[in-house]
């Protein structure tokens, strides 16, 4: 990795969808251009099962409102998904594009293979 240094930050709080809990803070890894986001995920007892699915982030515009998809990116669990009611690490890992705004804010969506349940981040600082 080299000699600069890992930075590692806590997200603010997610906007869930019903049925799904992140579990404590979720952790964000940066390295140069390199970023992991680690979280632990519940599923509701009640929910059908999660398979993990694609991380979408997005730049969020002067005006705040999402205006640029920048990236799909894979979503890895250890498990191959969610049964109701179980928990399970996600993470995802990606290198920011060079020419990116330094300041711009990203809203990052992480998704089930149906497209249908995610949880979101809003207002990151990548």
């Amino acid at each position: 990795m080299g000699p600069e240094p890992v930075s590692v930050d806590r997200s603010p709080l997610p906007v869930e969808t019903p049925g799904l809990e992140v579990v404590g803070s979720a952790l964000l890894y940066s390295h140069i251009r390199s970023r992991v986001m680690a979280f632990a995920l519940r599923n509701s007892p009640d929910a059908a099962p999660w398979v993990p699915g694609v991380g979408r982030l997005t730049r969020l515009g002067a005006d705040g409102k999402e205006d640029l998809i920048i990236q799909e990116i894979p979503v890895r669990m250890l498990e191959a998904r969610l049964p109701p009611g179980a928990s399970g690490q996600v993470v995802l890992e990606w290198h920011m594009p060079k020419d990116l705004e330094p300041q711009a804010l990203y809203v990052l969506e992480v998704w089930n293979q149906e497209g249908n349940r995610s949880v979101r981040w809003k207002g990151l600082s990548l």
